[in-house]
């Protein structure tokens, strides 16, 4: 992702790149799998907060480093040089902040399955998710984690239960 993808005033990103291991294992950029995932998405305040220091933090970095910062493309997720960082890199940095941390390591790309089902569960239409997280086609969001729907529509269930359920009062 490039710092010119965001859009700090509406709280917005574009996602139109993707960097990839390629041949000899150098970094490749490319365009998303599928259409769909060419997107813009609107991020939560706080997100945008952490990316407001994080282009800070770059923008010191630019000027520490001068003629030695590639200023080609403006990554936001760089090495020191400015060049974006090799695919496996944050998912590294993951892993030894869950140790560092004491917390129960998964993936990045779990984390991506965590956000759907969070969104699913939390009543997001499939739609909206499918086009969030880029899938080529709401069906195959609802195929991957329509099980959600199903847990929240009992929890839905027994919701309705506790509201119409006449209420047995002890003296």
């Amino acid at each position: 992702m490039t710092v010119d993808a965001i859009d700090f005033e509406n709280g917005m990103v574009q996602i139109y790149k993707t960097v990839v291991k390629g041949r000899g294992g150098k970094r490749h950029v490319k365009d998303p799998k599928t259409k769909r995932g060419e997107r813009t998405l609107t991020l939560p305040s706080i997100v945008i907060s952490k990316l407001e220091l994080l282009v800070k933090e770059i923008r010191i970095m630019k000027f520490k480093r001068g003629s030695a910062y590639n200023q080609k493309e403006n990554w936001l997720f760089c090495n020191e040089s400015g060049e974006v960082f090799y695919p496996n890199t944050p998912q590294r940095w993951w892993k030894r902040f869950c140790t560092k941390t004491n917390m129960r390591y998964i993936s990045l790309h779990d984390l991506r399955h965590t956000h759907v089902s969070i969104l699913l569960f939390s009543g997001v239409d499939p739609n909206t998710t499918s086009k969030r997280i880029g899938h080529a086609s709401s069906t195959f969001t609802l195929d991957t984690y329509g099980h959600q729907i199903f847990e929240a529509d009992k929890m839905t269930a027994t919701k309705l239960d506790d509201v119409f359920s006449p209420k047995i009062h002890r003296i």
